[in-house]
């Protein structure tokens, strides 16, 4: 490691990063880049879950329609079974 410390970035996350590092308080604007940081991770993690919530609902509604209408999606499956094209094959794939 050279002699001479890099420079902190202040007002960053990476400045507060900096300044743990090298095991010193990190300065105020440093610590308000860490409290955004964390609120937009909360947000990310939180949209996220909502995401997974979301998509189990639908999961779930759709699973209890087939349940339901039986019949009429065995239909709905033959129909577009028969009218959308297989995807084709790639050469590597065929060769193998």
């Amino acid at each position: 490691m050279s002699g001479k410390p890099k420079s902190i970035s202040h007002g960053t996350y990476g400045g507060y990063q900096a300044h743990r590092k090298r095991d010193e308080d990190a300065c105020e604007a440093c610590r308000e880049a860490l409290r955004e940081y964390m609120r937009q991770r909360r947000r990310g993690s939180h949209e996220r879950a909502m995401e997974r919530r979301n998509s189990n609902i639908s999961d779930k509604a759709r699973r209890a329609l087939v349940a339901r209408h039986l019949d009429e999606y065995a239909k709905l499956r033959a129909e577009f079974d028969a009218t959308i094209p297989y995807p084709e094959r790639s050469e590597a794939v065929a060769s193998s």
